[in-house]
């Protein structure tokens, strides 16, 4: 099947206007929800590239227990072929990088961290602990203790770095993926054409800067954050995307989609949300849902261990922090719209609630609160007392006009009723 036609393209696609699809797209993506994130569905698993390279940057317990959920779901489990590509072309690197800089780390800074700084307090303070020799005494028997510790410590580090070439060739993992699915590979005649529509793309921003384009719904697009990180061939997103799509068509099924992208924004906001923007093109393109999750969130909670890269530290820029119970809950607690107003539970319903609405970081939520402190008063004086939930949902829907859906008791989405009740308070809106 050639998917590279005006039918079914994510770039033909991106313009499409109808209300009927865009709501059955979000009504359908909503009711799924929390069975996808929680991977409790049986819907086929399609795993980014750096999922498969994160294995090899992590502690050995969580390699263990990545390994084993991979054991358990081989058979629900999908690698495009872009992802084959991408992985072996990273693998060895990666390897190499984690026994430079993280086993051959851990003793040079224990040295230098708990060796060192112990002696230098003794020779800082000699003369003053002659008065306090309990101190003295006990600081040189665990010096001891930790000198011996030191030794344990450099012999395995040692060992596991005679384990880097058994590990590059012979791997369990490598193995383990040679179990799991691949599916179809996107034609030449259909990559061309997907590259060709990815420079288009690339001509819409061109005159932009990327931060900007970050905080525009709609304008950001498979692989833009390859385009400064990999500007020689940053098209392996897009191709993923349109792998992941011919399956959809040709399978007729959902998809999961789980990456670790959280810093060039390709898959999700900086935040960690996905992009709606995609979830709806694919169905725009397949009929099916594209469920985009944040595999670190996710996996941590089924596996209960930390998946974070030992290699590389990832840095979150606290004013773009997740939209999470807790994050909402300091909002109404130090935002002034929210002063005078009795706090009530909030319920978990409203994150996904949130994000529906087009919100991708608690700072777009308060943007649009400070936008909006007068026109809620206002509403307050005609309408009555609400509770904090009230007056966040309502600020919002005030000022954004794209927060069409509401969270009912059964926890489903349901479309806000007409007519735009709100209307009448935006022109107290500030700018």
């Amino acid at each position: 099947m050639n998917i590279s036609t005006s039918e079914i393209n994510y770039y033909n696609q991106r313009t499409q206007n109808s209300i009927t699809k865009y709501t059955e797209c979000l009504e359908r993506y909503s009711s799924r929800f929390e069975e996808a994130i929680s991977l409790k569905s049986e819907l086929p698993i399609f795993l980014d590239t750096n999922i498969l390279i994160r294995y090899y940057n992590i502690s050995f317990t969580a390699r263990e227990k990545l390994l084993n959920f991979v054991k358990l779901n081989k058979e629900r489990i999908f690698l495009t072929s872009q992802v084959q590509i991408e992985f072996i072309r990273n693998r060895e690197d990666n390897i190499q990088n984690f026994f430079e800089k993280v086993t051959s780390k851990i003793p040079r800074d224990f040295k230098t961290d708990v060796l060192n700084k112990m002696k230098n307090f003794l020779d800082t303070h000699k003369v003053i602990l002659k008065d306090y020799p309990f101190v003295e005494e006990g600081i040189e028997k665990h010096q001891k203790e930790l000198e011996e510790l030191f030794k344990k410590l450099n012999q395995t580090a040692d060992e596991k770095r005679k384990d880097r070439t058994n590990i590059i060739v012979k791997d369990e993992f490598l193995e383990l993926l040679n179990l799991c699915n691949t599916n179809e590979s996107l034609l030449e005649s259909e990559i061309e054409v997907i590259k060709k529509d990815f420079e288009s793309l690339k001509k819409t921003i061109s005159n932009e800067k990327p931060e900007s384009i970050f905080n525009k719904t709609n304008a950001v697009f498979p692989g833009f954050g390859d385009i400064k990180e990999k500007p020689e061939n940053p098209y392996g997103d897009y191709i993923i995307f349109h792998e992941m799509m011919k399956f959809m068509v040709s399978n007729k099924t959902d998809v999961i989609f789980l990456t670790l992208d959280n810093t060039k924004g390709d898959w999700m906001s900086k935040a960690h949300v996905p992009y709606l923007h995609y979830v709806q093109n694919a169905y725009y393109n397949t009929n099916q849902i594209l469920y985009i999750v944040d595999a670190e969130r996710t996996l941590e909670e089924i596996l209960n261990v930390n998946i974070q890269s030992l290699v590389e530290v990832e840095n979150e820029d606290s004013e773009t922090c997740d939209i999470t119970i807790n994050s909402l809950i300091e909002l109404t607690q130090r935002n002034p719209v929210f002063k005078n107003i009795e706090h009530t539970p909030l319920p978990s319903i409203i994150v996904q609630e949130l994000i529906l609405a087009g919100y991708n970081s608690i700072s777009e939520i308060e943007r649009d609160l400070n936008r909006g402190q007068i026109a809620i008063k206002e509403f307050i004086n005609k309408k009555g007392t609400l509770y904090d939930v009230g007056v966040l949902r309502v600020t919002l829907r005030i000022v954004n006009p794209k927060y069409n859906f509401y969270a009912n008791q059964k926890n489903e989405f349901k479309p806000l009723p007409g007519p735009d009740r709100y209307e009448q308070f935006r022109y107290l809106l500030l700018d």
